[in-house]
């Protein structure tokens, strides 16, 4: 999907996954890959973070319960390329900051 990108978010507990997929043998390329080529896939990251990471975990739609946390884990939010670039009307902090309440 041309047009959009993704912005690394560490530091947040994940988000609820009663509407995720995830592959416990993805890379986190191949995750980052499948999430690209679904318009409704809204973030992803890699599972298990233990020995360097592996597994693949996609949200889709709305990202709920999402609040900080001291996690190592990252978290990659899809966005618009205007969003990534900061010149969207509401821009990634706005959209950050609606992820945390």
């Amino acid at each position: 999907m041309s047009g959009s990108g993704f912005k690394r978010i560490s530091g947040i507990v994940f988000p609820d996954t009663q509407r995720s997929w995830y592959n416990q043998s993805m890379t986190l390329e191949e995750c980052e890959m499948a999430c690209r080529m679904k318009c409704n896939c809204t973030a992803y990251a890699n599972s298990d973070i233990r020995n360097g990471g592996c597994g693949c975990l996609l949200w889709f739609d709305e990202l709920m319960d999402t609040r900080e946390n001291d996690d190592k884990q990252d978290l990659y939010i899809k966005l618009a390329a205007s969003e990534l670039a900061g010149t969207h009307l509401y821009g990634f902090n706005y959209i950050f900051e609606l992820l945390l309440t």
